[in-house]
């Protein structure tokens, strides 16, 4: 009986750890907008600077290439 529970935990403490990891996505992806939105009037940084800037928050989410304009 203490076992299944165990189990259970776990598969709650991935699930949640998967929200984290979509939500922290869902910012960068919005971050990501936000400079191709004001790159007109402000100095846009080279793009690998910012394919680090999100494949650093995103391991858990794959690959940068996700984040295509």
């Amino acid at each position: 009986m203490g076992n299944k529970s165990k189990m259970a935990l776990t598969e709650n403490a991935r699930i949640q750890m998967t929200r984290d990891g979509l939500e922290r996505s869902r910012k960068n992806h919005d971050f990501l907008y936000f400079i191709l939105g004001t790159s007109s009037t402000w100095q846009f940084p080279p793009r690998h600077h910012i394919l680090s800037f999100l494949s650093e928050g995103t391991a858990s989410a794959g690959s940068p290439t996700t984040f295509r304009p």
